[in-house]
């Protein structure tokens, strides 16, 4: 039947019933597996939804790390097809992969493969990004060039980050002490940072002002991918197709502030078709208690807490994920 997998639709069933909840009959399947010699060519042509019931028949009775014991060999092996087919899912462009992906996260009895799954997932989004990667037209070009309507993804997240930065200087400048606006007067006088959403509706309504007249929306909690929600979203229709570009909001305190633009904004919402990967990471700095760095490094200000975070994201994610830091704090 492992032999039969590139070549009969339905040897992935036919292997998922035959090992059922055996252990033992898995622990052969993963044999077999290995014995095939090249899984990259033996496999080259089963489908998505195959590979992704072979790893999970394989990753329940696998861990990821080397185990010790009798079985060690064995186990290791096993490790490494399970591994090896994880690898083919995350090297395939088409949509049927990544949902492939996605089902087996959220899988519990698949869990200790959990964290190596969501790396991987986000490196077949950049292996479909660039599949499906299409050069802008002349007319995109010039409308970019122009500084017209947003032309493209990366032409519409470019602009709302040059809007979000000009806000900032107007907050920080403006006669009327707007930055007070981010802030609430306890009982005592003294003044504290307002809640995240708060602070989210204040931008939200700023930031659209400024794109209306482009015919851009800006929408609050937008639902996203599985029902999750994105803080903000910028949309926008061009020449007959959907552009957006997520914002995920943080204030510097957040128990996620360090892991946010992994974990919600790449893993949940640029995974968006109409993101095609692009999106904000959106953190706001009010000087107040930051929460240190997973090395125990408390960053010094907005520029430090910015580069910080942008380190943290890989250079060939850097183009599609945008960090900006937005200097609330009080002037002293």
């Amino acid at each position: 039947m492992v032999a039969d997998l590139p070549y009969r639709a339905d040897a992935a069933q036919r292997l998922v019933d035959a090992v059922g909840k055996s252990e033992r009959r898995s622990v052969v399947l993963g044999i077999a597996l290995h014995e095939q010699g090249s899984l990259n060519r033996a496999l080259k042509r089963v489908q998505a939804v195959t590979l992704s019931r072979l790893i999970e028949l394989l990753a329940p009775i696998t861990q990821p790390e080397r185990p010790l014991g009798v079985h060690w060999v064995a186990a290791h092996e096993r490790g490494d097809t399970v591994s090896a087919l994880i690898g083919l899912l995350a090297g395939d462009p088409q949509p049927a992969a990544a949902a492939a992906m996605k089902r087996l996260i959220d899988l519990p009895r698949v869990s200790p493969w959990r964290e190596y799954l969501r790396y991987s997932m986000l490196s077949q989004q950049g292996v479909a990004r660039e599949a499906c990667y299409v050069h802008p037209s002349p007319q995109a070009a010039a409308l970019t060039l122009a500084n017209r309507a947003p032309a493209n993804r990366a032409d519409l997240m470019a602009l709302t980050l040059d809007h979000l930065r000009d806000i900032e200087r107007h907050l920080r400048g403006a006669d009327t002490f707007a930055l007070k606006l981010y802030w609430r007067e306890g009982v005592n006088g003294a003044m504290s940072p307002k809640y995240e959403n708060d602070c989210r509706d204040l931008l939200l309504e700023k930031l659209r002002d400024r794109l209306a007249p482009l015919h851009i929306q800006v929408v609050p909690e937008r639902r996203a991918a599985d029902d999750k929600r994105a803080d903000l979203r910028v949309d926008f229709m061009a020449a007959g197709q959907q552009l957006a570009v997520p914002v995920e909001i943080k204030k510097e305190n957040n128990d996620s502030l360090w892991l946010a633009w992994r974990d919600q904004l790449q893993s949940l919402y640029t995974i968006d078709p109409a993101a095609d990967g692009h999106g904000i990471y959106l953190v706001l700095w009010f000087g107040q208690r930051p929460r240190s760095s997973p090395e125990g490094e408390r960053p010094a200000d907005a520029v430090d807490l910015g580069r910080r975070l942008t380190e943290r994201i890989p250079s060939t994610d850097r183009a599609r994920l945008a960090v900006l830091v937005m200097d609330l704090s009080l002037p002293s």
